[in-house]
């Protein structure tokens, strides 16, 4: 890319037979006699101000100055919050961010359909019924690229209040008892409390795979609780 205008010490500045460099000189500036400033492989860094200096030889100088603006982006977006799991009955806020200039045009998906354009996204009272992926699709006007970035989000019911069914609430020592926990809820975790406590298994107890049936057997004396 070329301008007709040049920084000050941006590029190589021809001085008695010599190549003179400025601080901001990247070797990817080139400085021609005719005042021009060609750039090669342009990136973010050199969005600014650039001034050409023209010296008299009555030692007169005159300057010209041009803003030199880079467009990029968008760069992959990125969802806040980073939560996977909400609790129902509560509002879910999203926001994306992205870096693009132009500033992107946002959009959001829900399962594939489309469901606003803002760079915000909330919804009320959500339920089971909006889990799910969200996508954020971002896309510059000027570069015509775009990109998204898709976050699975699983929204959790309140945990119902179980239930125990027990073989018999009053035994005799050294007999058998199994306590079942009987729950309608999905994707929970069942643990066991005695007194108050986590229970702690002796060698007389044993658990199922999913932790909803307890066997004790032979019931001692010190399981009563």
């Amino acid at each position: 890319m070329a301008l007709s205008s040049a920084p000050l010490h941006k590029g190589q500045l021809p001085w008695g037979g010599l190549l003179l460099t400025g601080p901001a000189y990247s070797g990817r500036e080139t400085i021609y006699p005719n005042g021009s400033l060609l750039f090669q492989n342009v990136t973010q860094k050199d969005t600014g101000a650039y001034t050409l200096q023209m010296l008299m030889q009555i030692f007169d100088s005159m300057k010209v100055s041009v803003q030199f603006h880079v467009y990029h982006g968008p760069d992959d977006p990125i969802i806040s919050p980073s939560n996977t799991y909400f609790r129902s009955r509560r509002n879910l806020s999203l926001s994306c961010q992205t870096a693009s200039n132009p500033p992107a045009l946002y959009s959001w998906f829900v399962n594939g359909e489309f469901l606003s354009s803002s760079q915000e996204l909330l919804i009320p009272n959500i339920t089971a019924n909006n889990s799910g992926s969200y996508t954020c699709f971002v896309y510059n006007s000027v570069t015509g690229l775009n990109k998204t970035t898709v976050k699975y989000i699983e929204v959790l019911e309140p945990v119902t209040t179980p239930s125990i069914q027990v073989t018999n609430t009053t035994v005799k020592e050294l007999d058998s008892v199994f306590l079942n926990c009987s729950s309608n809820d999905t994707r929970i975790s069942i643990h066991w409390l005695f007194n108050g406590q986590i229970l702690e298994l002796t060698d007389s107890m044993k658990l199922s795979l999913d932790n909803r049936t307890l066997s004790i057997d032979p019931v001692k004396r010190e399981d009563s609780g």
